[in-house]
């Protein structure tokens, strides 16, 4: 078990401590993919949503010493250039209760199909304008089905996106020029991507309670077609 404060850096491929020992590190996933996108009750034990002194010491009892804890860009930053402090300091909180327990979080810039508008969840609706301004005539899940309908958001139905297994998703034209752009930095959007990590990594400098960051989760090849 790690010790809060404990120093571990990375050496020949391998996280060390500072004895100089290989360590290995189990945990689970700590991920809310829905808005408030960090677990909704951080002070009584609920079996599906909470995340608390219960459930950190469940975790401990396993000999588990590691989360894979979801902060999403969309809950950090849900306007371009406005960030989210008190969704951060929710995410501190949970590194630090874990912390007090041995259990080192990775932060996880989690995201499932890239974005709501393709029936899944991790990058914020603005980043998502230029993609369809350049994608409009390609109309999602194009070419798995015909267009589905979509709210004022540009959202599908929760029903509509069950008609189809998610991981599909990604062989959609719509999902996959979205992604390209991401990596091509269409309209600055990788530079964007790389502010908010910067951000991220400004508020945890000063944190020797998490092991890593994770830039993105699941990363699609990009623009296939």
């Amino acid at each position: 078990m790690l010790v809060s404060g404990e120093k571990l850096h990375v050496e020949d491929n391998r996280i060390k401590d500072e004895d100089g020992r290989e360590r290995i590190f189990h945990g689970t996933n700590v991920v809310n993919k829905l808005e408030p996108f960090v677990p909704t009750n951080l002070e009584t034990f609920d079996a599906m949503y909470s995340f608390n002194e219960e459930d950190i010491d469940f975790l401990a009892s396993l000999g588990y010493n590691t989360l894979r804890l979801g902060l999403m860009w969309q809950g950090a930053e849900p306007i371009e250039g406005q960030f989210n402090q008190t969704y951060i300091d929710q995410i501190k909180k949970i590194v630090d209760m874990s912390a007090a327990k041995g259990i080192t979080p990775l932060l996880n810039m989690h995201q499932d199909v890239y974005s709501r508008k393709f029936c899944g969840e991790g990058f914020p609706d603005w980043a998502m304008e230029s993609n369809f301004n350049q994608t409009k005539h390609v109309a999602f899940p194009w070419p798995l089905a015909d267009p589905f309908e979509v709210d004022e958001n540009l959202y599908p139905s929760r029903e509509l996106c069950k008609s189809i297994d998610w991981p599909d998703f990604h062989f959609t034209q719509a999902l996959s020029s979205a992604v390209g752009n991401l990596y091509d930095n269409k309209n600055g959007l990788r530079d964007k991507f790389a502010r908010f990590w910067g951000y991220v990594a400004e508020q945890f400098k000063d944190s020797e309670d998490i092991i890593g960051y994770e830039l993105i989760n699941e990363p699609w090849a990009g623009n296939i077609y």
